[in-house]
């Protein structure tokens, strides 16, 4: 239940943002930028589940570097 709250939590925070006309649309960064600055961040396909935490981590990074669309 913790973990889904977190994730409402995440999406709420996004959301709120998205609104907010001084957030960028795009924080841009190269790709070798993106995969020195996302923690645990790996392309790799692993055989075993990643941790809730991970995942946690993986949608903040995903909102954080994605194209904000609701932007006006």
């Amino acid at each position: 239940m913790q973990f889904l709250l977190e994730v409402v939590d995440i999406l709420l925070n996004y959301v709120k943002k998205t609104f907010d006309r001084s957030t960028k649309v795009l924080d841009f960064h190269h790709p070798h930028q993106l995969l020195e600055g996302m923690e645990g961040f790996n392309l790799e396909l692993s055989d075993n589940p990643e941790s809730l935490e991970q995942i946690l981590v993986d949608c903040r990074d995903t909102l954080k570097y994605g194209v904000r669309t609701g932007s006006r």
